[in-house]
């Protein structure tokens, strides 16, 4: 059975393919696509893609309300059959909380990560 042409390259070349555009679009001042954004257009190529983009585009998550730290902790629960896992592709977590708003920052204490995966957390309040 003959892969199809997509899975014929290599997961390493896809992986530096999607590394280098990705930083050549963020050298070019006139793109204001965030890079998660840039990414899920490379996971539409394929399942197989989809596969190689998904840690470059969970490696760094930028928090900013309760909701949207809400909506991890919900991600994060569900069980997937895509791999890697979310928790596994996820190495900084940056909180940013307004003092307008109430606390929920201390939620993400509450998250359970795998052992050996445990994201850098920061967090600011402005």
């Amino acid at each position: 059975m003959t892969l199809p042409a997509a899975q014929r390259i290599p997961s390493e070349t896809v992986a530096r393919i999607v590394d280098i555009l990705d930083e050549a679009a963020d050298d070019i001042k006139d793109i204001e696509i965030p890079g998660h954004k840039r990414l899920g257009a490379f996971c539409l190529v394929c399942r197989y893609w989809a596969q190689v983009c998904r840690p470059f585009m969970f490696e760094e998550l930028y928090i900013t309300t309760g909701t949207k730290l809400d909506h991890l902790r919900s991600l994060l629960s569900q069980s997937s059959l895509v791999l890697p896992s979310l928790a596994d592709c996820v190495k900084t977590i940056r909180l940013n909380q307004s003092h307008k708003t109430l606390p929920w920052v201390h939620r993400v204490l509450s998250i359970r990560w795998p052992a050996d995966t445990r994201p850098q957390i920061t967090w600011r309040i402005d």
